[in-house]
């Protein structure tokens, strides 16, 4: 009977902005640090210099210790020690240099490898995007998608540049302190051992708390970036129908929200990072009380003792900023998740693999049945849209389709281009089922202009030429010609258009949304509302080029509520709830006495207010 039913979303698993109170994921962590991949040069490059510079860091106290024992308190004459001191300070020097330099260095490749992963994630989300089902695209507020492809990339950026090679050196760090402090003196290592379940303990405590917060702060910064973009967009109408205040109320119960969750952020660093530093100084005490005690029974140096104090204090300085980079990786791991949702989600499926036939053809509808979603019990018929649908359109023949707002006109047009598949029935080009041929080729052989077109910044050229080849370029000077935009007041072709092709007026948007279709010397022209807020002189542009198209056997198919725009079409369906309730020309139906001819009685030469 067709194709199985689709649920809802069709393929595309709804991006969710819920907090979630899951525990740390290591896959997810694993497929963040995937996106490094192609950056594994400059990630090795960088994470050998922090091995260097975490073996320098360590050298300090060892000199210190040399300084103190064989310098000051050495053997020898005061030339000697002099000699051994200046020496010993030389190669601190050399050190600190060498410090600067692996650091200068380290964060020129760990930056530069977060913008190029920030670039090609952004360019990733961007092409998944434009290739998700139309169905779950229109699920998703615009403001959540600018939050996946633009704010959850430079948040996991930030991990990249400033956590990943950070977090290795300071566990090199750590690890090269236990080290040093069991050959310094084994009584003051163990005293510091002792103070490393305090700071697990905080750690854990801070984890917990720090992931939760975090989720929340970019689950509201999401629906706030949403609210922001709904309203920006619809600004005029806003204002027009006084909801300013019902508006405002939304942002700032958002706003609220990522105020509390920051705030609770703050709370949690506010307890948690003057812990760690308590830890630390608790831990430095008893490393004092035991060198002093070890110096006193003759079984530690004084050098020793000093050098110890400084890789104690070298080792907590990690980790307390654990805790820091911590809270970074949570925040990437949120963003990751959100990020993995988009690229994991099913693109637009395309299972065609033939060329669709160039110039005029035979399109037909067999018995199509359409649901957007699907039954809401087991064995229960889901919600049709349309039901049956049987319409023939063959070369240089215009069909028109007319009825109330939900009667299924407009779902026709998204099955023509294939945005959705048809539960049961088939739409045949020619014989052929139209999901045997090529998406992207299908759509090429087909014409749109819709009610309100799609217009970007920019010349009138480019917005005629947007998505065109270069054979359909060749053809802009005709096109242009015969829609009227080579003569648009203000510059024809190079007129200059603001953001969202402000500047025009509904009838030159159509004119050039036109221009744009008979580039493309469609097999089928569909004008969805094409005409309903054009002047009249932009709707006889609009016919004079459906009646050349229409001569070289380019079909047409119209939907309209303006009754008078469909009276010379071959023939005229009337929908009712996705089924078609009548059939025929223009004289046909008004001589049947039906529908068609109630609505034309009651609106003719007016515009059909039905939707």
């Amino acid at each position: 009977m067709g194709n199985p039913m689709p649920q809802a979303g069709l393929g595309m698993t709804e991006i969710n902005d819920d907090i979630d109170t899951r525990p740390f994921d290591a896959g997810l962590l694993r497929r963040l640090v995937a996106l490094l991949r192609p950056q594994r040069r400059r990630m090795i490059a960088a994470l050998l210099l922090a091995c260097l510079a975490a073996l320098m860091e360590l050298s300090a106290p060892v000199l210190l210790k040399l300084a103190v024992d064989h310098a000051i308190l050495g053997p020898g004459g005061a030339e000697a020690q002099w000699r051994m001191l200046a020496l010993i300070c030389l190669a601190m020097g050399m050190v600190a240099l060498g410090q600067l330099l692996l650091s200068v260095s380290t964060s020129w490749l760990m930056q530069r490898a977060g913008q190029e992963v920030l670039h090609d994630l952004r360019r990733s989300l961007l092409q998944r995007l434009l290739r998700l089902p139309m169905g779950g695209l229109l699920r998703q507020p615009v403001g959540r998608l600018l939050t996946r492809t633009v704010y959850d990339p430079a948040t996991i950026n930030e991990f990249v540049g400033t956590v990943v090679v950070q977090l290795t050196r300071d566990i090199l760090v750590i690890l090269g302190c236990v080290a040093v402090l069991w050959w310094l003196d084994w009584r003051i290592l163990l005293v510091v051992l002792l103070a490393l379940p305090l700071l697990l303990g905080a750690s854990l405590l801070f984890r917990r708390f720090a992931r939760t917060n975090w989720r929340a702060i970019r689950a509201a910064v999401s629906r706030m970036t949403a609210r922001l973009a709904e309203t920006l967009s619809g600004l005029d109408d806003i204002q027009l129908a006084r909801i300013e205040a019902r508006t405002r109320s939304g942002y700032a119960d958002d706003n609220g929200d990522d105020f509390a969750a920051n705030m609770r952020q703050m709370h949690v660093f506010a307890v948690f990072q003057p812990s760690f530093y308590m830890i630390s100084i608790i831990a430095v005490v008893a490393a004092l009380l035991a060198g002093a005690g070890a110096v006193a029974v003759g079984g530690a140096s004084l050098g020793a003792v000093i050098a110890a104090l400084g890789v104690v204090e070298l080792m907590f300085r990690p980790v307390r900023d654990l805790a820091e980079k911590y809270n970074v990786l949570q925040a990437a791991l949120a963003s990751a998740e959100r990020v993995a949702e988009v690229l994991d989600s099913s693109e637009e499926p395309d299972q065609g693999t033939q060329t669709p036939p160039d110039g005029a053809a035979h399109i037909r509808f067999e018995g199509v049945w359409f649901a957007y979603d699907a039954p809401t019990e087991p064995g229960a018929e889901p919600p049709w849209v349309l039901r049956d649908f049987h319409a023939s359109i063959g070369p240089g023949q215009c069909l028109a389709l007319v009825g109330a707002s939900g009667s299924g006109k407009s779902t026709v047009v998204a099955l023509l281009l294939r945005l959705y598949q048809p539960q049961r029935g088939r739409i045949t080009c020619d014989g052929v089922d139209i999901a045997s041929f090529g998406l992207i080729a299908w759509r090429r052989r087909l014409g749109l202009v819709l009610q309100e077109a799609a217009l970007m910044a920019g010349s009138v050229r480019a917005n005629c030429l947007a998505g065109a080849d270069s054979q359909a370029a060749s053809r802009l000077p005709s096109a242009a010609a015969t829609s009227g935009v080579d003569a648009l007041p203000g510059g024809g072709l190079e007129r200059l258009l603001g953001e969202g092709g402000r500047g025009v007026s509904a009838g030159e948007r159509q004119l050039i949304s036109l221009t744009r279709a008979l580039l493309s010397d469609p097999t089928l022209l569909i004008l969805d509302e094409a005409t309903a807020h054009v002047d009249s002189q932009a709707e006889a542009r609009i016919q004079a080029a459906i009646d050349a198209l229409g001569a070289a056997g380019c079909g047409l198919l119209i939907i309209a509520h303006r009754l008078a725009t469909v009276r010379r079409a071959d023939e005229i369906l009337v929908l009712d709830q996705g089924v078609v309730v009548e059939r025929g020309s223009h004289a046909q139906l008004m001589a049947a006495n039906g529908r068609f001819a109630e609505l034309e009685r009651l609106h003719r030469g007016d515009a059909w207010e039905g939707g």
